[in-house]
């Protein structure tokens, strides 16, 4: 065997073992003999539980990770075996020496070193009032997450395809440890996008609505100063107009027309600067779309940077922030409310009267409604019932000049219709492209799918031709229905 190693309180101390002679097969059973006896000596029972509460108690047995101590039991074994039989180990006696030992390895077995780390029931006491503790406030934070769920719910309008959440961050990155990390200190919805793809312009009019991240609004950029010197290199500008030694000393602003008014107040020394200045910028709107990025964002300074981050979630996938959300004043109000504008309409402000004004297009022989602001829902889908269709080109809801439209449109705008309403004034006039273009009765749908004029002998799109024609500066005809979409 080899060297022991054993305590020092122990005065009797076994030797090593001494083998002479052995073949190798009696070597290798005399050594798997002597692996067992070490294992269990090495072997620790330990005891869970409150002291005199038996039915808590309970026990595992096992040897420690990194090899541990043997047993005192072990020394006194083999210190009797090795004064009965000796150390020395040969062909005449090694069976006799692994029957002894497998003796004090079934003794070292059954009797195994244990170790007590059962608690008093004061322990207890404490132990159980911290878990129940840690229990309510799962339990609180389960519940206000379900709040929180059900308030989102009904706030979120029907057309919104994710929330715009504002976060704080905090840097906890550590350079030395090669760390970088942030944590969200607060989590805020601020607002709703429409779409299903990421829009920034979005995120920027929601920033705006709040004012923790009024800054990443539209327009809104580091915006900074740099000198240009007569070597042909530059320099970041301080407020004091001098040359910034280090980048947290130089003068930033938010927009270009603040950079613009400073520079123009604020003229540098020519003789540093013979070349003039410039205004420079750093975009605020982070696409990190690679793995492991943080997707797209907008925040002034990096990824993990201290500040605010406004980016968006999709709806149904943000239970990972229910319980900390909060939600922005301006969202709570009713009069507040406001969602996210399509790149061809205006603004919306659900709730608020609609004030629109009433025209008559007498080219076209329509009537038309011009909002100050997009409608409410309600009244976006009473307009499209009544048959009024958008256009983009004149930004106005229009519909055929009839009785029952222009009754309509006064009532869709909350006024009073007139007594006595006009249609359009004679027969439309004749198409100028002659007969080949067909006599259309007022009764008949005039308009493709599409929007395009439903012409006998024409073909959906076909204003788009004339359209093109015109830019070209060839002739194009007038049709008298149409209307631009």
């Amino acid at each position: 065997m080899a060297g022991m190693e054993t305590p020092a309180s122990l005065s009797r101390t076994p030797a090593q073992f001494v083998v002479l002679n052995l073949g190798p097969r009696q070597h290798a059973l005399f050594t798997r003999a002597m692996h067992d006896c070490t294992w269990a000596a090495k072997t620790i029972r330990e005891r869970y539980g409150v002291i005199d509460r038996p039915e808590t108690e309970h026990h595992s047995d096992g040897v420690p990770m990194f090899g541990g101590k043997l047993s005192p039991a072990y020394y006194e074994k083999v210190f009797e075996l090795q004064e009965r039989m000796g150390v020395e180990v040969t062909p005449e006696n090694y069976l006799r020496v692994i029957e002894e030992v497998k003796k004090i390895t079934e003794f070292l077995t059954q009797n195994p070193r244990i170790e007590d780390h059962r608690i008093t029931p004061e322990e207890d006491a404490k132990r159980t009032a911290l878990i129940a503790g840690r229990d309510r406030k799962e339990q609180e934070r389960v519940e206000r997450m379900e709040r929180m769920k059900q308030q989102v719910a009904a706030l979120t309008p029907k057309w919104a395809q994710a929330y715009i959440i504002a976060e704080l961050d905090k840097d906890t990155s550590d350079a030395m440890a090669d760390y970088f990390g942030h944590r969200a200190e607060r989590k805020v919805l601020i607002g709703f996008r429409s779409g299903k793809r990421e829009d920034f312009k979005q995120l920027r009019q929601a920033a705006a609505l709040s004012p923790e991240t009024k800054h990443l609004g539209p327009d809104c950029g580091i915006y900074f100063i740099r000198g240009l010197r007569p070597d042909g290199t530059s320099a970041h500008v301080t407020a004091e107009g001098r040359a910034a030694r280090h980048l947290d000393r130089r003068i930033e602003f938010l927009t270009q027309a603040e950079a613009d008014a400073w520079l123009a107040s604020h003229p540098l020394d020519a003789a540093e600067y013979p070349q003039g200045a410039k205004v420079e910028s750093e975009d605020i709107e982070h696409r990190e779309t690679w793995s492991m990025g943080s997707g797209l964002f907008l925040k002034r300074g990096y990824d993990h940077s201290n500040g605010w981050r406004v980016h968006s979630c999709p709806v149904g996938n943000m239970g990972y922030v229910l319980a900390d959300l909060e939600i922005a004043p301006h969202l709570l109000s009713p009069a507040k409310e406001t969602s996210a504008a399509t790149p061809d309409e205006p603004s919306v402000t659900p709730g608020a009267p609609c004030q629109a004004e009433v025209k008559f297009n007498d080219e076209h022989n329509g009537v038309e409604l011009h909002f100050a602001a997009k409608p409410a829902r309600e009244a976006l889908a009473a307009l499209k019932g009544a048959g009024f269709r958008w256009s983009p080109y004149n930004h106005c809801w229009y519909a055929k000049r009839t009785p029952e439209n222009i009754a309509q449109a006064y009532i869709l705008c909350g006024q009073t219709p007139p007594s006595a309403t006009v249609e359009g004034d004679g027969e439309p006039e004749p198409d100028p492209r002659g007969d080949e273009a067909g006599n259309i009765s007022e009764d008949e749908d005039r308009y493709h799918d599409d929007g395009s004029p439903k012409v006998p002998g024409s073909f959906p799109g076909a204003w788009r031709l004339d359209r093109l024609e015109q830019s070209l500066g060839a002739p194009a005809p007038s049709p008298d229905l149409t209307h631009p979409i």
